[in-house]
């Protein structure tokens, strides 16, 4: 349920201020300064644009910039989907008072039962939104034909390794 899940802001760059760009089949309107669009968003989108661009996703974190929020803001570049990779390694962390790791993970459906999270399968994994490790699987909202994938843990000093037949694009935070 993506209710529950923290708003982001996204700001999509254009080096030409002719391109169309559109967020789920709508083409964005209200280009700011002829360089970016911004919008917040709490669900998977879908971005796509006739020309290159770049897009930056910042998730807020507490106090005045997200009340009720956990953890510190950050900004991450989104890599296209044309750029997937079907293997990665990162690193969980608790360093700055960190007290939870998550991964955000958008692949084809087809993908979904060949995704490993350090060796363990993600269907049957019996992981649920509940405990101290979560997993969320669900249907790309804006995407047909895509899973979109988060799974969390309390923070810990780990690597993990993400593994598909399929390629997938991945956001840790």
């Amino acid at each position: 349920n993506a209710a529950g899940f923290m708003t982001s802001v996204f700001k999509v760059v254009v080096k030409d201020a002719n391109t169309i760009v559109r967020r789920n089949g709508v083409a964005l309107t209200g280009l700011i300064e002829g360089k970016y669009y911004q919008f917040s968003s709490n669900t998977g989108d879908y971005i796509e644009a006739d020309k290159p661009i770049m897009i930056g996703q910042f998730m807020s974190g507490t106090a005045a910039c997200n009340p009720g929020g956990s953890g510190d803001p950050e900004m991450v570049y989104l890599s296209p989907i044309d750029q997937a990779i079907s293997q990665v390694g990162f690193y969980r962390n608790t360093l700055e008072n960190i007290s939870s790791n998550y991964v955000t993970i958008i692949l084809p459906s087809g993908g979904l039962n060949t995704l490993t999270i350090d060796n363990i399968p993600v269907v049957g994994s019996g992981l649920t939104a509940t405990g101290g490790n979560v997993l969320y699987v669900y249907d790309h909202p804006n995407k047909a034909g895509y899973k979109v994938v988060v799974r969390g843990w309390p923070a810990e000093q780990k690597q993990v390794l993400l593994k598909c037949d399929s390629a997938f694009n991945a956001v840790t935070y």
